[in-house]
């Protein structure tokens, strides 16, 4: 991080996103870039990385902050995470799937079809998703996966056949792979996720996105504790 400032001019910082495939930024900084304004103009480097199944360990070092959607109670004690928004689900599955055609897709079409799902006990969205899959189809033939997914996760999908939950900002994550709403009502908070404790310029940061969801009435801060 970095910071500078030209006399009679706002100050300038600049912080670190770390992105990826399952890390995309561009949501929230189309958000940022609506809601610019303050003492500070806050200035984003992008930082590009491929071990997703690690992405959280990079926080402090190789960036600032990164953004994604986020529903891991068992290590919110080491995270700060401020939510910006929601993400809906979508179904993906192989393009040559019969389903993959479907405008969209509720849990009573899933029959006959094995669903991939985050294990019991990781994500309490997953979870809820899990116990009405099943309500609807009791014998639903469900695969359990990984909490923290990566492309494994997606390439997994690709050659089993089945099909996989996933928010809807990886619809494009794997390109043998379509994606299909899902007609159901679950969706998973997205946002910013850093440090417990950043300090310096990321601490203001958060502060100002705190204040500016507060201002347009968005989730707004989330302080995780252990």
């Amino acid at each position: 991080m970095k910071r500078v400032r030209a006399a009679g001019q706002t100050e300038q910082a600049f912080l670190r996103v770390g992105t990826s495939a399952l890390s995309p930024c561009r949501d929230f900084l189309e958000f940022w870039q609506g809601h610019e304004g303050g003492t500070v103009r806050f200035h984003f480097q992008i930082i590009p990385f491929s071990d997703d199944r690690r992405r959280y360990e990079h926080l402090g070092r190789d960036f600032d902050f990164l953004v994604g959607p986020h529903d891991y109670p068992a290590i919110d004690g080491r995270y700060r995470f401020t939510p910006v928004g929601h993400y809906r689900f979508s179904l993906l599955m192989d393009r040559g799937h019969p389903l993959a055609k479907r405008r969209s897709l509720k849990f009573r079409d899933l029959a006959g079809e094995t669903v991939m799902i985050m294990k019991p006990g990781t994500s309490p969205v997953n979870d809820s998703m899990r116990a009405a899959l099943t309500a609807e189809l009791p014998q639903a033939a469900i695969e359990d996966i990984q909490p923290i997914y990566n492309m494994d996760t997606f390439n997994l999908c690709a050659e089993s056949g089945a099909l996989l939950l996933a928010p809807e900002c990886w619809r494009h994550t794997h390109p043998a792979l379509a994606a299909v709403p899902l007609e159901e009502d679950f969706s998973i908070e997205y946002g910013v996720i850093a440090c417990r404790a950043p300090g310096g310029d990321m601490e203001r940061f958060l502060e100002d996105l705190e204040n500016k969801l507060l201002s347009c009435n968005s989730p707004g801060p989330q302080n995780l504790s252990p």
